[in-house]
């Protein structure tokens, strides 16, 4: 065997691939060897299995089949050849490690389900009785039917069934046909209570596992999003339990932790950026997640600032391997959205009686960018992870503001407080009276908060406020002019009237409580081409002298030589007013000074680089 190397090459694209094992003849398996030149030999079949066998532990049929677009994605290299050597005998089967994922969410998360249909008011205009919608929000034809429990012949325990009929109280049936849904709806139906404490009940979730999304471009291709549905409840802790079931099992802290969490609020159907502001926009956003490995926070649709997070995540997506088995998304991008709100939610539940989520069977999500009014609305493809919020309701987006708020305070909070003390910043692109609430939630949280001005509604309300905090009158014109601007046919209906001030008054008080923290506010003139990343940097070290120690100044100082910005360190850390001790002041110098010598290298190299 002499020059034989002792690197096995992994081809993809071979049949005899041995993750996907092999024939019950003998395989040809192709080694390097020393002289440069190939060689073949022959395993036996024993061989082969015991290969077989330490490689299946390790590697999964997604990593082989992603291993197949390897061209395709950046940074991303053919199975590594740990692979198919000796395996751990202490690692965890891929079964195993999928059972403790199943059994964690079972035992600890949970869905609503409405299973009582009232036909809410004011539905004279439907055409067919399936299109009815319940109190809830759900058209009757997509409702899930009443469960029970009955016992069966097959098995001794008793099992989930669904009838349609138990749906439907009695004093409803006779107005509403079941087996002919594509009639013509009744004008009136008896006056019939429905309270959501009674209608809707919990369940064990139903809807996790794994979307491949289809219909559109996906980066990465076969590299399938996380996703879980749960209910936000305090008691257990939704929040904790989510961030404890991405850290155990979704394995988002690995390789890296990151060091920034960037949270996307705005505008939705129908805001978009154009030209130059899109590139200011992407770009600053690429370039803040690249240098401090963060992750981007939005809803998770197909649609509006959120589409444009993704299409930025698209752009600067890759993937690397690490500890030999495991690959990961260099940009991780969650989305939170309510689920009654996700279109084609259907396909992302689990409708056997084991449930077991959706893993080996992973959920084909059909995505587009046909966006419907007053419909739900298609995922985005680029996003990695999704948290799906529901509170019973269907068709409607709401539910989710105060899970996501407890979701980012958890995560910046200090480890010593239970968190996992990871810097937050909220950017507000555009956006309806939700974006200003959530401006609003972020500073009394204490997460900075950085405005993109020239963008409209809810960000240039703000601005405007934040510069000018006395002309309140203004303010007011400028909430009624984006939010409640009265139709022609409501001018001269007083309720209408008084229903619009109470929303305005609603709004500047929102308003004023925001302005009220200017010290956590950043303003970002999108249309002035101004580098978003430094803006993000810029609030991050922001803070008056003698609020922060020595210690937390030297952490931002290095975070500024990490972006690139000594400027930066020297405008808003290396005040005059900031005193510092001798030993802390002679290490800054000497980072300083190995910063600018770096620099002048980098510089150096260019220039020979271009004069040759």
């Amino acid at each position: 065997m002499a020059g034989i190397g002792n690197r096995l090459k992994i081809h993809p694209s071979d049949k005899n691939l041995l993750a996907f094992g092999g024939h019950d003849v003998s395989t040809q398996l192709q080694f390097d060897t020393g002289g440069g030149t190939n060689s073949r030999m022959m395993i036996k079949r024993d061989e082969l299995d015991d290969k077989r066998a330490k490689t299946q532990k390790r590697l999964t049929l997604e990593d082989v089949r992603f291993s197949n677009t390897r061209k395709k994605v950046p940074l991303l290299e053919r199975v590594p050849q740990s692979k198919m050597m000796a395996s751990n005998e202490d690692d965890k089967s891929f079964e195993q490690l999928k059972q403790e994922h199943i059994t964690f969410i079972k035992q600890n998360f949970r869905q609503l389900e409405c299973q009582r249909f009232v036909p809410a008011p004011n539905q004279q205009k439907i055409e067919e009785t399936g299109a009815l919608k319940c109190h809830c929000g759900e058209v009757i034809k997509n409702h899930i039917p009443y469960e029970f429990h009955e016992s069966t012949q097959q098995r001794k325990r008793k099992v989930p069934a669904y009838r349609y009929e138990y749906l439907i109280q009695s004093d409803l049936k006779p107005f509403i046909d079941l087996n002919n849904l594509g009639s013509k709806p009744s004008e009136k139906f008896p006056p019939l209570e429905w309270k959501a404490d009674q209608a809707i009940k919990v369940k064990t979730t139903t809807s996790f596992g794994k979307i491949k999304f289809t219909g559109m471009e996906q980066v990465g291709g076969m590299k399938p999003a996380k996703y879980l549905r749960l209910t936000d409840e305090e008691n257990p802790d939704s929040v904790s339990l989510a961030i404890q079931l991405m850290k155990d099992h979704w394995r988002i802290m690995e390789p890296n932790t990151p060091s920034l969490i960037i949270s996307v609020v705005g505008g939705a159907k129908n805001f978009k950026l154009n030209g130059k502001m899109r590139e200011t926009f992407q770009s600053g956003l690429i370039k803040a997640s690249q240098t401090t490995n963060a992750w981007l926070i939005t809803s998770g649709f197909n649609m509006g600032v959120m589409k444009e997070v993704g299409l930025a995540v698209r752009e600067g997506q890759s993937f690397e391997w690490y500890k030999d088995d495991r690959f990961a998304h260099g940009l991780r991008c969650i989305g939170i959205a309510p689920w009654g709100y996700v279109k084609n939610r259907n396909c992302l539940t689990d409708h056997t009686i084991t449930v077991e989520g959706k893993f080996d069977k992973i959920a084909e999500y059909l995505t587009s960018n046909v966006i419907e009014h007053a419909k739900p609305v298609p995922l985005n493809s680029d996003h990695t992870h999704f948290i799906f919020v529901d509170d019973g309701y269907r068709n409607l987006y709401r539910g989710v503001a105060k899970f996501r708020a407890r979701f980012e305070k958890k995560l910046s909070d200090p480890k010593g407080k239970g968190g996992e003390g990871i810097t937050v910043v909220l950017i507000v692109v555009e956006g309806g009276r939700d974006a200003i609430e959530d401006a609003k939630t972020s500073l009394e949280h204490n997460i900075p908060v950085i405005l993109c001005e020239g963008t409209g509604r809810a960000a240039d309300i703000l601005v405007y406020a934040y510069t000018n905090p006395e002309r309140g009158t203004t303010i007011r014109r400028l909430i009624k002019k984006a939010y409640f601007e009265l139709k022609p046919a409501d001018k001269d209906d007083p309720k209408a009237k008084q229903k619009a001030e109470e929303g305005i008054n609603n709004v500047f008080d929102s308003v004023k409580s925001c302005i009220a923290k200017k010290d956590m506010i950043s303003i970002f003139h999108i249309n002035k081409h101004e580098e978003l990343d430094s803006e993000i940097l810029k609030i991050l070290l922001k803070a008056k002298a003698g609020e922060v120690t020595e210690k937390q100044r030297l952490e931002r100082l290095k975070l500024a030589l990490k972006w690139n910005r000594a400027d930066i360190a020297q405008e808003e850390i290396l005040k005059e007013d900031a005193l510092w001790s001798r030993g802390l002041l002679y290490m800054i110098v000497k980072k300083m000074n190995e910063f600018f010598k770096k620099n002048k290298n980098q510089s150096n190299k260019r220039t020979n680089s271009s004069a040759k």
